[in-house]
């Protein structure tokens, strides 16, 4: 069995916000409930240090003034809506627009910015919560619920929802990873996926789904082949300095 703890991280809203370290055999975990973060997750590597591989901040200060999704719980839509809008049973749904003309990850009202009510698990935290018709621009009651667990080497998210009507869900976590504990450059990372499809995009910046999946048999040549399924380096270019110390611009 792990063990749990939690500690006060702040209070907003006239809410506690709670920080709970998941204690495991080989690992560890924070998480908050306030958009279900994952505040830092520290693993043992191949030299027996161990490392931080995730990024996050100390305060949830930081967390709200930043843009960047660290950690967070993504929902109920993931990445970006076209337009901010989608129909659903016959009827436009519009969310707030938040990264140009889209919604981004379902707006300001997203599940990034809820506090979630909590309970614990012999191996981990349960975060869940019941959002009414409307509430966060999608209709129909939703319940939803996010375990986090340790079990020896790995750390399970698991992902359930219900809703009474039809409804819009895409769920995923948005926690930036560097498997070297920040003491160096995560570009020299190699990213692979076990992936047989993927989702063909437009726009070569800030691509939008268009809702078609592509294997390598269908792949042509406005849908390229994705080599990540053999492993790539998440930076096509050697990883080199610039002389006030600041990442370089891409390629």
């Amino acid at each position: 069995m792990n063990r749990i703890s939690r500690r006060p991280f702040a209070n907003y809203a006239g809410r506690d916000i709670w920080l709970f370290q998941i204690e495991g055999e080989r690992m560890s975990a924070a998480v908050t409930n306030f958009g279900g973060i994952l505040q830092s997750l520290f693993v043992r590597d191949a030299r027996g240090e161990t490392l931080d591989v995730v990024l996050g901040y100390d305060t949830l200060a930081e967390y709200i003034a930043d843009g960047t999704f660290f950690g967070a719980m993504i929902g109920p839509i993931a990445d970006r809506m076209d337009g901010g809008r989608c129909v659903l049973a016959g009827k436009q749904v519009e969310l707030p627009k938040n990264a140009g003309p889209d919604s981004m990850h379902s707006g300001p009202r997203g599940f990034h910015r809820q506090i979630w009510d909590w309970e614990e698990l012999p191996d981990g935290i349960s975060f869940s919560r019941r959002f009414s018709d409307g509430e966060l621009g999608f209709p129909g009651s939703l319940g939803v619920r996010l375990n986090y667990r340790l079990n020896g080497d790995a750390l399970r998210l698991e992902y359930a929802a219900r809703s009474d009507t039809e409804t819009a869900l895409s769920f995923t976590n948005h926690s930036y990873f560097n498997l070297d504990g920040a003491r160096g450059d995560c570009r020299s990372h190699v990213l692979k996926l076990s992936a047989s499809q993927y989702a063909e995009t437009r726009r070569q910046t800030d691509p939008i789904a268009t809702g078609r999946l592509h294997t390598s048999r269908t792949s042509n040549a406005t849908t390229p082949k994705m080599p990540i399924t053999k492993g790539v380096m998440t930076s096509p270019s050697p990883v080199r300095d610039t002389p006030d110390g600041t990442p370089p611009p891409a390629p």
